[in-house]
C-alpha cells in the first residue's frame, strides 16, 4: 500500500470541501490518506501514475465536445462528454433502456485497483445504467470524449437472459487537451447472454486514460472483449472477468502501440469459479522510440472449476533500443481436471523475414512497417468489420511508408 501524499488529490479535496455530499468528502479523505498507487504496489509495478500529480483532477463541466469525424459510428449511440451524457446526440435501439443516477462511491477496498475505483467514485457526477431486455439482439456505440480537466464516467451494463449486445466503446479527446479520464464499467451478463465489447482508445497525445472493466458471467454466458490502444500519453486497462456459472466463456484479445514517449499498460484477471468454463487471451504489443508497455495477466482456477480450459498468449515487438515492454503471465490452479497454458515473448523483428523483403526491393523502413503490420494481424481478425478497418487506418498512419504498406497487404 502506498503512503505517498498526493498533491493532486489534496488540491481536489480542498477545492471540493463544500458543495459535495459528505459521502464524497469522506471518499476523498480516504483516498488522500491511502495515496495513489505507485510501482511499489504489485498490480502497478509497470505503470507509474506520477504524471497525474501535474493534472487538474477536478470534474470538468459538461460541454458538447466535438467527436472525431472518422469514428466508425452506427445508428445507435450513447455519447458522454466530460463524463456526463449528452442527450441531444444519444439514441438507443429498441429493447435497450437507460437510467441515470448520482455516481456511486465504492466501499473501503484498499487495494491499488480499489483506489482507482475510489478515485472514480469520489469524483463521478453520475452513473449510467444500461439494460438489454431478455432475448433482444442490439448494437450500441458508447462514445466517451474528454476535454481539459477530469472526466469520471460510471457505467453499468446488464445483459438479460438470452440477450446479445454488441457494444463498441470509443475513448477519445482533443489532441491538445490535458485530460484525465477515469472510467469504470461493470457488466452483468445473465444466463446464455452475450456481450461483445470492443474498446477503441484513440485519446489525444496529452491525455491520461484509466479504465477499470469488470464483467461477471452466469452459466453459459459469453463475454468477448477486443482492445485497440493507440492513443493517449498514459493508458491503463484493468480488466477483470468472473466466470461464475458452468459453461461460461470469455475471449479477450487486443493490441497496443506505444511509440514516442507513450505508455500503454494492460492488466487482466480471469477467475474461473465454476466447472467447464473456457477463457482465451491473445494480446500483441508494439513499442518504438522511448515508448513503454506492459501486459500483466492472471488466470485463477478455483477448486471446484473442473473442466476449465484456459489459454493465454502475449507477444510483443520492440522496434527501438530505448523501447520496453514488460510481460507477466500467471496461472493459479486449484483444481485437478483442467487444461491451462500461457506463453509470453518480447523481441525484435525477424531478420530472415526482413532480408526476404529487402531482397524483393523494399527499403528498410517499409519492410519494418510491413512486418509490424503483419505482427498485429492475428488479433485484428477478431474485430468486427467496421472496427477492424478503423484500427487498420489508425495503425497504418503510425507506420512509415503507409501507402506502400496498404498496397502490399491489400
Amino acid at each position: 500500500m502506498s503512503a505517498r501524499a498526493s498533491a493532486a488529490l489534496l488540491r481536489a479535496r480542498d477545492t471540493l470541501a463544500t458543495g459535495v455530499s459528505s459521502e464524497r468528502r469522506e471518499a476523498l479523505e480516504r483516498l488522500v490518506s491511502l495515496g495513489l498507487p505507485t510501482p511499489r504496489d504489485d498490480a502497478f509495478r509497470y505503470a507509474n501514475l506520477r504524471s497525474l500529480e501535474r493534472r487538474d483532477l477536478l470534474p470538468a463541466a459538461f460541454a458538447p465536445l466535438a467527436l472525431p469525424e472518422e469514428l466508425p459510428l452506427g445508428e445507435y449511440r450513447l455519447v458522454l462528454c466530460n463524463g456526463q451524457i449528452d442527450p441531444s446526440r444519444s439514441h438507443l435501439p429498441d429493447g435497450v433502456t437507460m437510467t441515470r443516477q448520482a455516481g456511486l462511491v465504492p466501499g473501503a477496498d484498499t487495494s491499488s485497483e480499489g483506489r482507482l475505483r475510489l478515485l472514480n467514485g469520489a469524483l463521478a457526477c453520475e452513473r449510467t445504467d444500461i439494460t438489454v431486455t431478455r432475448g433482444v439482439n442490439a448494437r450500441l456505440d458508447l462514445v466517451i470524449v474528454g476535454g481539459s480537466g477530469g472526466a469520471y464516467p460510471q457505467i453499468a451494463v446488464r445483459v438479460e437472459q438470452g440477450a446479445h449486445l454488441t457494444l463498441t466503446e470509443h475513448l477519445c479527446s482533443d489532441e491538445a487537451a490535458e485530460s484525465v479520464s477515469s472510467i469504470v464499467i461493470d457488466a452483468d451478463i445473465a444466463h446464455a447472454a452475450t456481450l461483445d465489447h470492443t474498446l477503441l482508445q484513440i485519446a489525444g497525445a496529452r491525455s491520461i486514460v484509466l479504465c477499470d472493466v469488470r464483467a461477471e458471467l452466469a452459466a453459459d454466458a459469453r463475454y468477448h472483449h477486443r482492445l485497440a490502444a493507440l492513443g493517449g500519453q498514459l493508458f491503463r486497462l484493468d480488466l477483470s472477468v468472473g466466470l461464475n456459472g458452468p459453461g461460461a466463456e470469455a475471449s479477450l484479445a487486443g493490441l497496443f502501440m506505444a511509440d514516442g514517449t507513450r505508455e500503454q499498460h494492460l492488466r487482466t484477471v480471469v477467475r474461473h469459479r465454476a466447472p467447464n468454463g473456457s477463457s482465451q487471451q491473445t494480446y500483441r504489443g508494439v513499442a518504438n522510440g522511448r515508448g513503454r508497455g506492459s501486459f500483466d495477466g492472471k488466470v485463477v482456477v478455483d477448486a471446484h472449476a473442473n473442466g476449465t480450459n484456459s489459454v493465454q498468449s502475449s507477444r510483443n515487438l520492440l522496434l527501438g533500443t530505448e523501447a520496453s515492454i514488460e510481460t507477466r503471465p500467471q496461472l493459479e490452479i486449484n483444481a485437478h481436471a483442467v487444461k491451462c497454458s500461457h506463453g509470453a515473448t518480447t523481441g525484435s523483428l525477424d531478420e530472415k523475414m526482413m532480408f526476404y523483403l529487402l531482397s524483393r526491393g523494399l527499403d528498410r523502413d517499409t519492410a519494418r512497417a510491413v512486418l509490424t503490420y503483419a505482427f498485429l494481424g492475428d488479433v485484428l481478425t477478431g474485430f468486427d468489420e467496421a472496427s477492424r478497418a478503423f484500427v487498420e487506418r489508425c495503425a497504418l498512419t503510425r507506420l512509415p511508408s503507409a501507402d506502400v504498406v496498404r498496397e502490399f497487404v491489400a
